[in-house]
């Protein structure tokens, strides 16, 4: 009987620990998300969006660490791809089309951190 309760409190352990993983994931994630859109919106009304989009990129590398060890590196590449896409648009001359290809890089970057969550989500398709 004792085995039991043992074995019955790791799983109880594990999967805790599964589903507090999974959900500070999607609070990240959607946060990063909103951050990009915010910062896109404000890039289109030609506003200087350079420190701020620096602020969260510093915070991204330090928290790709800690998710490096349970995501896919694959997921993780295609949100800083675009961050770094933003960041060296954002150091470019400002001239119109260059702050609209800035504004839609920003929007990739959202778009990516949502599929992020997507593709990382506990789901019967993802584990298959």
């Amino acid at each position: 009987m004792k085995r039991m309760v043992i074995l019955l409190s790791l799983v109880g352990v594990i999967l805790g620990s599964g589903v507090a993983s999974q959900v500070w994931l999607h609070n990240y994630t959607l946060e990063l998300k909103q951050q990009m859109e915010q910062l896109s919106y404000s890039a289109g009304l030609g506003e200087e969006v350079q420190t701020e989009l620096r602020a969260i990129y510093s915070d991204w590398e330090a928290y790709q660490k800690r998710l490096g060890a349970t995501i896919r590196e694959e997921n993780l590449n295609e949100v800083e791809k675009h961050m770094k896409r933003a960041e060296l648009l954002t150091r470019m001359t400002d001239q119109q089309e260059i702050r609209q290809e800035l504004v839609m890089e920003l929007m990739e970057a959202a778009d990516a951190a949502e599929e992020l969550w997507q593709k990382e989500k506990i789901s019967l398709q993802n584990i298959l």
